[in-house]
C-alpha cells in the first residue's frame, strides 16, 4: 500500500485534522468519555492494516503520528534516538505495561461503557505525554519508535514492503534520510554496483517523505514479492 496522497503538501496538510482529532481527545475525552472510542478505532485501523501493509497506517492516517509531526516536532531537536531507547526489550516492556494498565483500570468497572472510554483516554493522554516528552529530547517521532501498536503492526507485517535504491543514480546526498519521520539509515547499505539495491527496516511507516525528498528519484517502495521475482 502506498501513501493516499497526490503530494506531501497533501498529507501534510491531512496531519493538521488528524492532529485536530488528537487534541480534541486529550482535551475533552476525560469529560465526554465516547471520545475515548476514537482511540479504539484508531489501534483497530492499525491492527487490521498491520498484516496487510506493516506500519503504514502509521505513516498516513494516525492521529498522533500527525499531532507529533506538524506540532510537535516545532519544539523538538530532531536527533536520532540512542540504540537502547528503542530496543526490543524496551518495546515489549512498554507494550506489557500498557496491557496492564488497560487490564487494571478497565476491571474496577468492567461493564459501563463510559468508564472503558475513560480508560482509553487515558491511556491517549498518557502515552501522547511520553511522546512529547520524547519528543524534546530526541524527535516528534520518537515514542513511535515503541509505540506498541507501532510495534505490532511492525511485528506482523513490517516484511510487506522494501525500500529500492538504485546506488548508480544515488548521490548520497541524505536528503532522504534528513526527511525520514522515523530517522531510518536509508543509504547506509548502498553498495557500488548497478543493480538496485533493497533496503529493509521494519520500522518504515511508509509515507513517502523520503521518495519525496530525493532529488534524482531513485527511491520508491516496492513489495516483498517483487523483490523475490527480480531475485528469481
Amino acid at each position: 500500500m502506498k501513501h493516499p496522497y497526490s503530494t506531501m503538501k497533501a498529507r501534510h496538510r491531512l496531519q493538521w485534522l488528524y492532529a485536530s482529532v488528537t487534541i480534541l481527545i486529550l482535551t475533552l475525552g476525560w469529560k465526554f468519555q465516547i471520545l475515548g472510542y476514537l482511540v479504539v478505532a484508531a489501534m483497530t485501523g492499525g491492527l487490521v492494516s498491520g498484516p496487510i501493509a506493516g506500519r503504514w497506517f502509521c505513516g498516513n492516517l494516525c492521529p498522533r503520528g500527525g499531532f507529533l509531526e506538524r506540532i510537535i516536532s516545532k519544539y523538538s531537536p530532531n536527533k536520532t534516538m540512542p540504540a537502547w531507547a528503542n530496543s526490543t526489550k524496551v518495546r515489549v516492556g512498554v507494550l506489557l505495561f500498557l496491557f496492564c494498565m488497560v487490564g487494571i483500570n478497565g476491571s474496577r468497572d468492567p461493564g459501563n461503557w463510559q468508564h472503558w472510554g475513560y480508560v482509553f483516554w487515558l491511556v491517549c493522554f498518557v502515552t501522547s505525554t511520553a511522546g512529547a516528552l520524547m519528543a524534546f529530547f530526541w524527535n516528534a517521532r520518537a515514542w513511535c519508535a515503541i509505540c506498541p501498536m507501532g510495534t505490532i503492526q511492525s511485528w506482523v507485517g513490517g516484511g510487506k514492503y522494501k525500500l529500492e535504491i538504485d546506488p548508480e543514480l544515488c548521490k548520497s546526498c541524505k536528503k532522504c534520510e534528513k526527511s525520514c519521520p522515523m530517522h531510518l539509515h536509508i543509504i547506509q547499505g548502498k553498495t557500488e554496483n548497478t543493480s538496485p539495491q533493497v533496503l529493509f527496516s521494519k520500522d518504515c511507516i511508509r509515507c513517502g517523505e523520503c521518495e519525496e525528498a530525493c532529488s534524482v528519484k531513485t527511491l520508491k517502495l516496492v513489495t516483498s514479492e517483487t523483490v523475490a521475482s527480480v531475485k528469481g
